[in-house]
């Protein structure tokens, strides 16, 4: 009867710990390789780079990186996908205030109605992200500047790598888990009792 008793006890405890840590759901995960690349070359900006489309109902990462410089001559000016710098990034600012607070980045109508906000928080690495649920559309990125001819002075690109969710990975709910392990629970009490009524003595 200790055995049973043990038993019971080691069961409870593993199913109160499966309860509280076996997730309901997993946080989305995509795929180790992109399904496109692109570069947006700061020597054409105001002009459009799309992405294929983006199937209805499927969640896409984008993950962009690089920096430009809106003049080579300027030493230290330098623009990741969403903050601008005069000091090679010491400092950092989403708008110029060295040149009338205008807002230089990398800039998308589709994911962020036409602004760079959508790329988030500074990010020391110059290397963002951001997820998306496809409908449809193709995504569209361009380089922000004052004028199509500024490209002239203009120097480097953004690479934007589009990942693709990975298949749903499915897992049990608490209750399908309780359910088992009691079955199992049950079964091996009933074995141990009929092993006692074979032997004629208790455990």
């Amino acid at each position: 009867m200790h055995y049973l008793r043990n038993l019971s006890i080691l069961s409870s405890i593993t199913i109160l710990s499966l309860l509280t840590l076996t997730p309901q759901t997993l946080a989305a995960t995509f795929e180790l390789n992109p399904i496109e690349t692109l570069t947006i070359n700061s020597k054409s900006p105001l002009t459009p780079v799309l992405s294929s489309p983006l199937l209805n109902g499927v969640r896409y990462k984008f993950e962009v990186s690089g920096t430009f410089q809106p003049d080579f001559r300027i030493p230290n000016w330098v623009v990741d996908a969403r903050f601008v710098t005069r000091n090679n990034f010491a400092t950092q600012n989403d708008l110029d205030p060295n040149f009338g607070n205008f807002d230089f980045g990398l800039f998308s109508n589709a994911l962020g109605s036409n602004n760079d906000n959508f790329w988030g928080q500074y990010q020391s690495t110059s290397i963002y992200s951001f997820e998306y649920l496809g409908i449809g559309n193709r995504a569209d990125f361009y380089v922000n500047d004052v004028s199509q001819s500024s490209g002239l002075d203009n120097a480097g690109s953004y690479t934007v790598k589009i990942f693709k969710e990975s298949a749903p990975i499915s897992v049990p709910e608490p209750s399908s888990i309780l359910g088992s392990l009691l079955a199992g629970f049950f079964g091996v009490g009933s074995l141990v009792k009929r092993k006692q009524l074979f032997t004629g003595k208790s455990v």
